[in-house]
């Protein structure tokens, strides 16, 4: 699947994954709390993961996951068992919130460098 649309879903004490997006995506605008998730967004490369909310997410490896060439702005990650935001490079990361996650806040990789501008991740 590619050019998935997910925009404004709201997902609450769900289990499994609970938003997957293939490349090409727009994902924005979605709610995500208290589920049993392995991740709470996770969107292929070249997509868009914009002005999303994950919080108290438990079983995960990161609250919004995304592959390279990607931008990921104004998104807000709090209180997750994993890595708040677990991105490939390069993408564009900016104006982000990320605090109390269990693993790093915000996670960098990959071959390329990230743009990252503005994001409170301690």
């Amino acid at each position: 699947m590619t050019d998935n649309v997910l925009v404004n879903n709201v997902a609450s004490n769900a289990n499994g994954h609970s938003i997957l997006a293939g490349p090409h995506a727009l994902v924005s605008g979605n709610t995500l709390i208290y589920n049993n998730s392995f991740f709470g967004i996770a969107a292929a490369h070249n997509s868009t993961v914009k002005n999303n909310v994950v919080s108290h997410n438990t079983n995960g490896s990161g609250a919004i996951v995304v592959n390279g060439h990607s931008v990921i702005v104004q998104n807000t990650v709090l209180n997750n068992t994993g890595f708040g935001f677990l991105i490939v490079c390069p993408s564009t990361v900016k104006f982000n919130t990320a605090l109390n996650n269990g693993s790093t806040n915000l996670f960098e990789g990959g071959t390329g460098n990230c743009t990252n501008v503005g994001n409170n991740a301690p």
